[in-house]
């Protein structure tokens, strides 16, 4: 007997979560940039545009919007889903087209977002739109657990400081020694783009595939904490942790990618700014 699910009601987990009471600084009047590309629609809230997910980690342009935090400057992909929804450059006159990049300058974090952000297309174009678009960001004297979602994280060690780069977190490399340092490489030196701390790398898989790919199924339950999740019977489809994601955690299920031996992790990250 096949098993339906409802369409665009699949589970969807933020590669987030939190683990430790911290400091969440009360920032009135803080929205998201209006340029910022959206990432997905919220298939539980009417299609609403998301443009920053949970455990993104944020700074404020020059303008004073929210943006994801940077030690340099990166890209801003667009897709036909901007198209459809109206987003404009960084201008603020000219519609994007899908394929379009734009260069983001390096921006300085102030957290970590806790609930996804919602692009302001449609505040901006309706009066009546009531979604509260004020986002909750962690600062300070706090725990996060996120899978390793970019070659850069899966490269973080236990112990090692980590900082902000493109929206996500990255080893501080070995410092260096010159006299005949740039402006951005004195930034960094300071501390100024430093996050926190990663306190534990957590193995949650282990496996034999490509980089990039989640570990076979044959093997992908058999590590650490984990190891008898695959056990628990859930609906296939749905994305629920248990036998229809491999016994591997949702969240990492979703998002993490494994590294070069095909192992996946995730990462408890004492955030501290």
């Amino acid at each position: 007997m096949a098993i339906r699910k409802a369409r665009g009601l699949e589970v969807v987990k933020s590669p987030f979560q939190e683990l430790y009471e911290g400091s969440r600084p009360s920032l009135h009047g803080l929205t998201p940039a209006a340029y910022l590309p959206i990432v997905r629609e919220d298939k539980r809230h009417e299609d609403d545009p998301i443009v920053i997910e949970p455990g993104t980690l944020v700074g404020l342009d020059s303008a004073g919007n929210l943006v994801p935090a940077s030690t340099t400057a990166f890209n801003l992909a667009y897709t036909a889903l901007d198209v459809t929804w109206g987003v404009k450059l960084q201008d603020g006159s000219t519609a994007v087209a899908a394929g379009d990049t734009e260069s983001l300058a390096a921006v300085k974090p102030i957290g970590v977002v806790t609930a996804p952000v919602y692009s302001k297309v449609l505040a901006d174009s309706y009066t009546n739109y009531k979604r509260d678009l004020t986002p909750s960001i962690l600062s300070g004297n706090y725990s996060v657990l996120v899978p390793a979602t970019t070659t850069a994280e899966n490269a973080i060690a236990s112990g090692d400081l980590v900082l902000a780069v493109n929206g996500r977190f990255s080893k501080i490399g070995d410092p260096i020694d010159s006299e005949a340092l740039t402006d951005a490489e004195l930034a960094v030196q300071r501390g100024e783009f430093t996050v926190g701390r990663c306190i534990k790398k957590h193995l949650i898989a282990t496996g034999t595939s490509a980089a990039g790919t989640l570990a076979s199924a044959s093997d992908a339950d058999g590590a650490g904490r984990f190891d008898t999740l695959s056990k628990v019977n859930t609906v296939p489809g749905l994305g629920l942790t248990g036998s229809d994601t491999r016994g591997i955690p949702q969240m990492v299920w979703q998002h993490g990618i494994t590294d070069a031996a095909g192992d996946l992790y995730a990462l408890e990250i004492r955030i501290d700014l």
